[in-house]
C-alpha cells in the first residue's frame, strides 16, 4: 500500500519504469541548463528534441499476445515477411488471437482473462489470491497508444513513443506487428478514435530481430533465480530486486531501501519538479494520476473497445496499491 514493491519485474517494464526516471531527470536537467536537456518547452508542454529517438531491444517475444505461436511458424517462408516500405502485416484469423492476457504471480506463462475479473482486491491478496498483471505484449500495446512516459508525466511533456523494437530471438513479424500495435487499429473504431485526443496516436514503431541465428531450444526446463537488474544512465550503481517478492536484494546508492524504479520512488519524482512546469499534485499518487484527463480517457477508450470486441477486461492492481502520498 506504501507504492514501494515493484509488482511486475519483466525486462521490458523494468526498462520502460526507468526511462520514466530518466525523463524526470531530463526534465530538472531543463531547469538548470535548458541546452543539455533532451525536452524543450513548446507552448504549455515539454517535448522531445526531434533528433532524439529511443529504441526497444528484447531478448525475446514480448509474453501474451506477441507469444503466441508455434515453433513450426518461426520456420515458415513469411515469418519474417513485412509489407513495402516497412508496412506491418499483422496475423490476426483466429478469436484467441489479440485477446488481453495476465501474467500469474509466481507462476509461468499468460493466460485469459475470466469474465469481470478485472478489480483484485488488497483483503483478497492478503488471503492468498495471486496477483496477477497485464502481459508485456498488453502493456507495450498500451505504450504504442499513449505513449512511454505514463499519466503522470503526460501533465508535463506531449507523448513519447518508441521508433523501433528488435527482438533477439522468437521473432514472427506477424504475431509481434499484431501484438505490439496493429490490434489497436482492429479493435478501436474510427469513432472511438476521433475520441481520443490528438496529441496522442497509434504509433507502429520498427519491428525486426537481430541478424543472429535463432538459438536451439532446450526441451529440458531449469529454474532461475529471478534477480531484476536496473540502472539508469548517471547511477553510481545499479539496483537488484527480488523478482519474485518485488523489493530490493541489493540497493543503489541512490535508493536506500525502496527502488529507485518503485511507484513511490518516480511519484517523487513527480513532486519534486512538478510546480516549476505550473502542475500541482492532488494529493495520494491515484488522484494525482487522474489529473491526466485525456490520458485518462485515452485509456479508458482503450480498455472498453477491447472489452465490446470479446477481448478481455483489462486487469487493474487493488485501489489501496496507488493510495500513498
Amino acid at each position: 500500500m506504501s507504492g514501494t514493491i515493484v509488482n511486475d519485474s519483466h525486462a521490458e517494464v523494468i526498462s520502460r519504469r526507468g526511462l520514466v526516471r530518466f525523463f524526470y531527470q531530463q526534465l530538472e536537467e531543463f531547469l538548470s541548463d535548458p541546452d543539455k536537456s533532451i525536452f524543450y518547452r513548446d507552448g504549455q508542454k515539454m517535448k522531445l528534441r526531434a533528433d532524439i529517438e529511443f529504441h526497444l531491444y528484447i531478448s525475446t517475444a514480448p509474453c501474451g499476445d506477441g507469444a503466441l505461436f508455434s515453433h513450426s511458424e518461426l520456420q515458415s517462408a513469411n515469418a519474417n515477411a513485412e509489407g513495402p516500405a516497412g508496412f506491418h502485416q499483422p496475423i490476426i484469423d483466429n478469436k484467441k488471437q489479440g485477446v488481453l492476457r495476465t501474467k500469474v504471480e509466481n507462476g509461468e506463462g499468460c493466460t485469459p482473462i475470466e469474465g469481470d475479473h478485472n478489480v483484485p482486491t488488497w483483503d483478497g491478496l492478503l488471503r492468498g489470491e495471486r496477483l496477477r498483471t497485464m502481459s508485456c505484449s498488453d502493456k507495450i500495446m498500451k505504450w504504442n497508444l499513449l505513449g512511454l512516459q505514463g499519466s503522470l508525466l503526460s501533465l508535463i511533456i506531449e507523448p513519447v513513443y518508441m521508433s523501433s523494437l528488435t527482438l533477439g530471438s522468437l521473432y514472427h513479424h506477424g504475431h509481434l506487428a499484431r501484438a505490439v500495435c496493429c490490434r489497436l487499429d482492429r479493435f478501436i473504431p474510427l469513432s472511438s478514435k476521433k475520441r481520443i485526443s490528438p496529441r496522442f496516436t497509434i504509433n507502429h514503431p520498427k519491428i525486426g530481430r537481430v541478424s543472429t541465428g535463432e538459438p536451439p531450444r532446450e526441451a529440458r526446463k531449469t529454474k532461475t533465480r529471478e534477480f531484476s537488474i536496473n540502472w539508469v544512465v548517471g547511477d553510481n550503481a545499479m539496483e537488484i530486486l527480488d523478482g519474485t517478492k518485488g523489493s530490493l536484494l541489493v540497493q543503489s546508492l541512490q535508493s536506500g531501501q525502496t527502488s529507485i524504479v518503485s511507484s513511490r520512488s518516480l511519484y517523487e519524482c513527480f513532486k519534486k519538479i512538478c510546480s516549476s512546469y505550473n502542475v500541482k499534485t492532488a494529493g495520494s499518487y491515484a488522484q494525482s494520476k487522474t489529473q491526466a484527463l485525456d490520458y485518462c480517457l485515452g485509456k479508458k477508450i482503450l480498455i472498453d473497445e477491447f472489452a465490446a470486441n470479446g477481448c478481455g477486461n483489462w486487469m487493474h492492481k487493488p485501489l489501496e496499491a496507488s493510495q500513498f502520498e
